[in-house]
């Protein structure tokens, strides 16, 4: 018992790395593929969100469980996507992860991509049948998470995919806009104090590119609310 819970963590502390090598060596010893770490996670989880497409492949083939969550309900799905790890992501799929599973919270993995702006991660899991107006526990849906942490690119994708733009999400984007204007405003303030150039010039494209992000969003809204 000793030793297989030594194997075990062996295996999960190279999954982390992850080393290929290692994976076999410690498997081959007698290490459970399905083996948690004290958050619930698996080899299979880690190996995911390195993204080391070779070794999700070879887990999976060891017997490794796809469908596995650790304790906060999240699957290798999960964090493949949330670091968009695309291949990892299409793999996962091949073998049959579900697409839409959910966590404690109701994220999905769709959800975890467009939160962090992942784009061509987010169009893989949408082709592959993501649902786009699935809501977390907090009633986002990825479009509400994308437009809140100003992922510009992943938004117009998704409006164009047919996610719905409400109210709340507009207001998010004015006040991000805001938010964003009054920083460059400050940062302007004290040019001649402390801050240099090159920083204000990362203000004014970040104050400008909210800025054209809330147009769209404005623009999406009238469109899908325009009274007939």
């Amino acid at each position: 018992m000793v030793e297989r819970k030594f194997l075990n963590e062996k295996l999960l502390f190279v999954a982390k790395v992850p080393h290929f090598g290692d994976l076999k060596y410690w498997l081959k010893r007698g290490a459970d593929v399905n083996a948690k770490d004290v958050a619930g996670d698996t080899p299979l989880h880690h190996v995911a969100e390195k993204g080391h497409q070779k070794a999700v492949a070879f887990l999976i083939k060891q017997g490794a469980n796809i469908h596995a969550k650790n304790k906060y309900g999240e699957t290798p799905l999960h964090k493949a996507a949330g670091d968009g790890h695309q291949k990892v992501v299409k793999v996962l799929v091949k073998h049959g992860a579900k697409i839409n599973a959910k966590d404690e919270y109701d994220w999905t993995p769709l959800h975890q991509a467009a939160s962090q702006g992942e784009l061509e991660t987010v169009k893989v899991l949408v082709k592959h049948g993501a649902d786009i107006r699935a809501e977390t526990k907090g009633h986002g849906t990825p479009l509400n998470y994308a437009v809140r942490y100003g992922r510009f690119e992943v938004v117009k994708f998704l409006v164009k995919q047919g996610a719905v733009v409400n109210k709340t999400m507009l207001e998010v984007a004015r006040e991000n806009e805001k938010s964003k204007l009054i920083e460059l405003a400050r940062g302007e303030r004290e040019l001649n104090k402390n801050l240099y150039w090159r920083e204000l010039k990362r203000l004014r494209e970040n104050a400008e590119y909210i800025k054209n992000l809330t147009k769209f969003v404005q623009k999406a809204f009238e469109k899908q609310h325009k009274k007939i």
